[in-house]
Protein backbone atom coordinates (compact mmCIF):
# COMPACT_ATOMS: atom_id res chain seq x y z
CA UNK A 1 0.00 0.00 0.00
CA UNK A 2 0.87 3.69 -0.87
CA UNK A 3 1.13 6.32 2.18
CA UNK A 4 0.08 9.38 1.43
CA UNK A 5 0.91 12.36 3.44
CA UNK A 6 -0.79 16.16 2.82
CA UNK A 7 1.96 18.62 4.17
CA UNK A 8 -0.28 22.25 4.60
CA UNK A 9 0.93 25.60 4.71
CA UNK A 10 -1.36 29.22 4.68
CA UNK A 11 -0.72 29.77 0.80
CA UNK A 12 0.74 26.57 -0.11
CA UNK A 13 3.41 28.93 -1.33
CA UNK A 14 6.91 28.44 0.64
CA UNK A 15 6.66 26.48 3.90
CA UNK A 16 4.73 23.24 2.17
CA UNK A 17 6.37 23.61 -0.56
CA UNK A 18 9.76 23.37 1.16
CA UNK A 19 9.04 20.91 3.45
CA UNK A 20 7.08 18.06 0.80
CA UNK A 21 10.62 18.69 -1.51
CA UNK A 22 12.50 18.08 2.06
CA UNK A 23 10.82 15.14 2.87
CA UNK A 24 10.71 13.91 -0.89
CA UNK A 25 14.63 14.32 -0.74
CA UNK A 26 14.44 12.12 2.42
CA UNK A 27 12.35 9.35 0.97
CA UNK A 28 14.67 9.03 -1.74
CA UNK A 29 17.71 8.18 -0.34
CA UNK A 30 16.28 6.02 2.35
CA UNK A 31 14.08 4.04 -0.37
CA UNK A 32 11.12 4.68 0.70
CA UNK A 33 10.51 6.85 -2.53
CA UNK A 34 8.17 4.48 -4.79
CA UNK A 35 5.88 3.92 -1.32
CA UNK A 36 5.19 7.43 -0.33
CA UNK A 37 3.58 10.04 -1.97
CA UNK A 38 3.88 13.62 -0.76
CA UNK A 39 1.61 16.36 -1.57
CA UNK A 40 0.96 20.30 -0.39
CA UNK A 41 -1.95 22.16 -0.37
CA UNK A 42 -2.68 25.49 1.15
CA UNK A 43 -5.82 28.32 2.08
CA UNK A 44 -6.27 30.26 -0.23
CA UNK A 45 -6.63 30.23 -4.23
CA UNK A 46 -4.97 27.78 -6.00
CA UNK A 47 -2.70 27.98 -8.93
CA UNK A 48 -0.15 29.97 -8.07
CA UNK A 49 3.81 29.59 -8.12
CA UNK A 50 5.82 29.65 -4.97
CA UNK A 51 6.62 32.72 -3.28
CA UNK A 52 10.55 34.59 -3.85
CA UNK A 53 11.28 33.35 -0.32
CA UNK A 54 10.87 29.50 -1.34
CA UNK A 55 13.08 30.01 -4.47
CA UNK A 56 15.53 31.54 -2.11
CA UNK A 57 15.88 28.61 0.16
CA UNK A 58 14.96 25.83 -2.34
CA UNK A 59 18.66 27.30 -4.41
CA UNK A 60 20.71 26.61 -0.78
CA UNK A 61 19.19 22.50 -1.05
CA UNK A 62 19.28 22.62 -4.80
CA UNK A 63 15.79 22.38 -5.39
CA UNK A 64 13.49 23.03 -8.67
CA UNK A 65 10.41 24.54 -7.43
CA UNK A 66 9.96 25.82 -10.77
CA UNK A 67 6.63 23.35 -11.63
CA UNK A 68 4.74 23.93 -8.32
CA UNK A 69 1.52 25.49 -8.56
CA UNK A 70 -0.67 25.65 -4.97
CA UNK A 71 -3.51 23.76 -4.27
CA UNK A 72 -6.42 24.85 -2.13
CA UNK A 73 -6.96 22.21 0.64
CA UNK A 74 -10.35 20.38 0.21
CA UNK A 75 -12.24 17.42 1.62
CA UNK A 76 -10.95 15.21 -1.35
CA UNK A 77 -7.47 15.60 -0.30
CA UNK A 78 -8.21 15.19 3.34
CA UNK A 79 -9.89 11.82 2.62
CA UNK A 80 -7.01 10.61 0.40
CA UNK A 81 -4.54 11.29 3.26
CA UNK A 82 -3.45 9.29 5.83
CA UNK A 83 -0.99 11.96 7.46
CA UNK A 84 -1.75 15.38 7.29
CA UNK A 85 1.16 18.12 8.42
CA UNK A 86 0.15 21.49 8.75
CA UNK A 87 2.38 24.46 9.60
CA UNK A 88 0.83 26.05 12.19
CA UNK A 89 -2.55 25.24 14.63
CA UNK A 90 -5.06 26.64 12.98
CA UNK A 91 -3.31 24.58 9.33
CA UNK A 92 -4.82 21.69 11.46
CA UNK A 93 -8.22 22.96 12.53
CA UNK A 94 -9.15 24.20 9.32
CA UNK A 95 -8.81 20.44 8.53
CA UNK A 96 -11.12 19.57 11.15
CA UNK A 97 -13.40 22.36 10.13
CA UNK A 98 -13.88 20.02 6.55
CA UNK A 99 -13.05 16.66 8.18
CA UNK A 100 -13.87 16.39 11.84
CA UNK A 101 -12.80 12.53 11.82
CA UNK A 102 -9.21 13.61 10.07
CA UNK A 103 -8.40 15.51 12.99
CA UNK A 104 -6.59 11.75 14.87
CA UNK A 105 -4.32 12.09 11.70
CA UNK A 106 -3.67 15.64 11.42
CA UNK A 107 -0.76 17.84 12.97
CA UNK A 108 1.65 20.29 13.23
CA UNK A 109 5.48 19.51 11.78
CA UNK A 110 6.68 20.73 15.35
CA UNK A 111 3.97 18.41 17.31
CA UNK A 112 4.01 15.39 15.23
CA UNK A 113 7.73 15.71 15.70
CA UNK A 114 7.30 16.12 18.91
CA UNK A 115 5.32 12.59 19.39
CA UNK A 116 7.68 10.92 17.65
CA UNK A 117 10.92 12.20 20.08
CA UNK A 118 8.86 9.51 22.28
CA UNK A 119 7.84 7.27 20.57
CA UNK A 120 9.61 4.00 19.10
CA UNK A 121 10.28 4.40 15.07
CA UNK A 122 7.92 2.84 12.95
CA UNK A 123 8.72 -1.07 12.22
CA UNK A 124 8.77 -2.55 8.48
CA UNK A 125 5.53 -4.23 8.75
CA UNK A 126 3.25 -1.53 10.18
CA UNK A 127 0.92 0.15 8.42
CA UNK A 128 0.69 3.98 8.72
CA UNK A 129 -2.38 4.30 9.97
CA UNK A 130 -1.39 2.18 12.99
CA UNK A 131 1.61 4.03 13.67
CA UNK A 132 -0.21 7.42 13.66
CA UNK A 133 -2.54 5.65 16.12
CA UNK A 134 0.08 4.69 17.82
CA UNK A 135 1.98 7.98 17.74
CA UNK A 136 -0.46 9.45 19.02
CA UNK A 137 -1.76 7.51 21.50
CA UNK A 138 -4.98 8.07 23.72
CA UNK A 139 -3.76 11.46 24.78
CA UNK A 140 -7.90 12.85 25.14
CA UNK A 141 -6.53 15.50 22.10
CA UNK A 142 -9.30 17.79 20.11
CA UNK A 143 -8.88 20.97 18.48
CA UNK A 144 -9.17 23.05 21.30
CA UNK A 145 -6.24 21.61 22.84
CA UNK A 146 -4.61 21.98 19.63
CA UNK A 147 -5.52 25.33 19.17
CA UNK A 148 -4.52 26.32 23.00
CA UNK A 149 -0.44 24.49 22.32
CA UNK A 150 2.12 26.43 22.65
CA UNK A 151 3.23 28.86 19.51
CA UNK A 152 6.40 26.82 19.35
CA UNK A 153 4.05 24.24 17.46
CA UNK A 154 4.03 26.61 14.55
CA UNK A 155 5.99 27.14 11.82
CA UNK A 156 7.01 30.95 11.16
CA UNK A 157 5.42 32.32 8.13
CA UNK A 158 8.37 33.86 6.06
CA UNK A 159 6.59 35.28 3.57
CA UNK A 160 8.20 39.07 3.59
CA UNK A 161 11.21 38.31 5.81
CA UNK A 162 14.29 38.87 5.03
CA UNK A 163 16.73 36.43 3.55
CA UNK A 164 18.09 35.34 7.49
CA UNK A 165 15.07 34.50 8.69
CA UNK A 166 14.19 32.53 5.09
CA UNK A 167 16.82 30.61 5.44
CA UNK A 168 16.32 29.68 9.63
CA UNK A 169 13.29 28.61 8.22
CA UNK A 170 14.46 26.46 5.74
CA UNK A 171 16.49 24.86 8.43
CA UNK A 172 14.26 24.31 10.49
CA UNK A 173 11.97 22.61 8.05
CA UNK A 174 14.92 20.35 6.77
CA UNK A 175 15.17 19.41 10.23
CA UNK A 176 11.62 18.49 10.91
CA UNK A 177 11.09 16.57 7.62
CA UNK A 178 14.26 14.51 8.07
CA UNK A 179 13.16 13.50 11.90
CA UNK A 180 9.69 13.03 10.78
CA UNK A 181 10.97 10.90 7.83
CA UNK A 182 13.55 8.88 9.81
CA UNK A 183 10.98 7.48 12.19
CA UNK A 184 8.00 7.16 9.79
CA UNK A 185 10.16 5.84 7.12
CA UNK A 186 13.46 4.44 8.70
CA UNK A 187 16.15 3.54 5.83
CA UNK A 188 16.46 -0.37 5.87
Amino acid sequence: MTDRVLVLCTANRIRSVLFTALLDRYLATSGWSAHVVVSSAGLLEAGAPPAREAFTAAARFGFDLSGHRSRRLDRDLIDASHLILGAERNHVAEVWALRHEALARTFTYVEFAQLLSVSAPRTQDEDLDAFVGRVRGGSGRDVRTVMAAPDSWDVTDPVGRPTPTVLAVAAELDRLATGIGAATWPAA
